[in-house]
């Protein structure tokens, strides 16, 4: 595991404007970057955070506390 996160949050909250599209780009080019530790939450605009992380790497390994 990276030694650096990195948190969905604003990516899938209601407040950030971020597209479909744009969320999953960052979410590519973060795995690209070697980070491979996702903080997401299935609360954040409905799960929207986690469909761009699954959209991006469909074979990802979760972790997930409900």
């Amino acid at each position: 595991m990276s030694a650096v996160g990195f948190g969905t949050r604003n990516i899938g909250g209601s407040w950030g404007g971020v597209s479909d599209e744009t969320g999953r780009d960052v979410v590519r080019a973060t795995l690209e970057s070697e980070i491979d530790f996702i903080d997401t939450a299935a609360v954040v605009d409905d799960g929207r955070s986690e469909r761009d992380v699954l959209a991006a790497r469909p074979t990802a390994v979760w972790s997930t506390r409900r």
